[in-house]
C-alpha cells in the first residue's frame, strides 16, 4: 500500500495541472516586494545627524527623510560634487556593470595616497566599506 501523503501529493499535482518552468520563474519574481520581509518602522539616534533640507551637502536619501533610495544618476551627481570639493577624496572605477555603468570606489586619504602602492606605503590600516544597496529608478537628469 502506498503512503497516504504520496497519494495526496499526486492528487494535488493532477489538480494543479502542468506548469512550465518559465511560468514558475515569472510567477516567483512577479512581485519583488513579496520576496522581501515587510519594511520595519525605524527611528534612531542617527536621525539627529541628518542635515537640514537647505544644507548644500544634504544627501539624496536625507532629502526624502531616509524613506527612499536615490537612483544611480542622482547618487553619482552627489558623489562627483563631494569629490570635487574635497582633495582628500578620489573616485576610481573598478569595473562595469552589465548595464555598462561604472562601479565606483571612493578613496579617502588625508595623504592623497590614491593608488594601492601609495596606500600601502603609508603603513596605515585600510578600511573597506561596501554598500550592497541597489539604487532606485530615478527620473532625475545628471547635469552636464
Amino acid at each position: 500500500m502506498k503512503h497516504p501523503f504520496f497519494l495526496l501529493s499526486v492528487f494535488l499535482v493532477v489538480l494543479a495541472g502542468p506548469i512550465s518552468s518559465t511560468q514558475v520563474a515569472a510567477d516567483i519574481f512577479a512581485d519583488n516586494e513579496a520576496l522581501l520581509p515587510p519594511t520595519q518602522k525605524w527611528s534612531g539616534k542617527s536621525e539627529a545627524l541628518m542635515v537640514s533640507e537647505d544644507d548644500p551637502w544634504i544627501t539624496p536619501a536625507e532629502r526624502t527623510g531616509l524613506v527612499a533610495t536615490p537612483g544611480y544618476e542622482e547618487t553619482m551627481t552627489w558623489l562627483h560634487k563631494l569629490v570635487a570639493a574635497a582633495p582628500e577624496l578620489k573616485m576610481v572605477s573598478i569595473g562595469r556593470s552589465l548595464q555598462g555603468r561604472d562601479f565606483w570606489m571612493v578613496i579617502a586619504s588625508a595623504d592623497q595616497a590614491f593608488t594601492a602602492e601609495a596606500l600601502n606605503a603609508t603603513g596605515k590600516p585600510l578600511l573597506l566599506a561596501h554598500s550592497g544597496i541597489h539604487a532606485a529608478k530615478s527620473t532625475a537628469k545628471t547635469p552636464a
